[in-house]
């Protein structure tokens, strides 16, 4: 892709199901769930990928319920 196709896909809008995280929120719940697991050692990337997976089906969830 050419840096020009990926500036325009860039720019693009969020279709309306997907839903944005900040990063600072991953970030808190990641250490949390870090911190409760005992605060080991190269679990880095799976607390991180299982707070932005829990963040965002908590807030698709909340989408859908204001729709309703």
């Amino acid at each position: 892709m050419s840096k020009h196709a990926t500036r325009i896909f860039e720019k693009q809008p969020a279709a309306s199901s997907e839903v944005h995280l900040a990063h600072e929120d991953i970030a808190a719940l990641a250490y949390a769930q870090w911190q409760a697991k005992g605060c080991p050692d190269g679990m880095h990337e799976e607390h991180w990928l299982r707070a932005e997976q829990e963040l965002n089906a908590n807030r698709k969830v909340a989408v859908q319920a204001s729709r309703s």
